[in-house]
């Protein structure tokens, strides 16, 4: 029996800014498409999407 590998196609950027000597920010969006078994499954199917995008903010301090 032959067994299918799922797999993911994606892309990103990120954004770093110094806003003070010590406090910087990183601002992160990114696409991904599920290909294979993985998007052919039920559950992606019923509830969710192949298409998934991500959003992330991120706050540092250094000391």
């Amino acid at each position: 029996m032959a067994r299918r590998f799922a797999a993911r196609c994606r892309g990103g950027r990120d954004l770093r800014l110094l806003v003070r000597s010590a406090l910087g920010l990183l601002v992160r969006i990114s696409y991904g498409n599920l290909l294979g078994d993985a998007a052919d499954s039920p559950i992606v199917r019923e509830e969710g999407s192949r298409h998934q995008g991500l959003a992330g903010l991120a706050l540092s301090y250094s000391f």
